[in-house]
């Protein structure tokens, strides 16, 4: 039986997700962080000007205690203030 062209997409998207994260962990692992503080940081160096939390958990569709906790790590470790 043929797979629908739905399924196939969509399994392909997940496999592109999976890759991305992998790499994500590989870069960050030097840095003691994991792939979860990527797009953050990411944002944060985008935007001289600085952004609040609540301006970072709507870019990043995360709530506020979620990016509370995203980047406790990183501060300490001194990539963001």
């Amino acid at each position: 039986m043929e797979k629908s062209r739905f399924i196939l997409f969509t399994g392909l998207i997940n496999s592109v997700t999976k890759s991305i994260q992998a790499m994500k962990m590989m870069k960050m692992e030097r840095y003691g962080l994991s792939a979860a503080h990527t797009n953050c940081l990411c944002r944060l160096a985008e935007a001289p000007e600085g952004l609040t939390q609540g301006e970072l958990a709507e870019l990043e569709t995360m709530d506020k205690a979620q990016i509370s906790r995203v980047l406790r790590e990183p501060e300490e470790k001194g990539y963001a203030a």
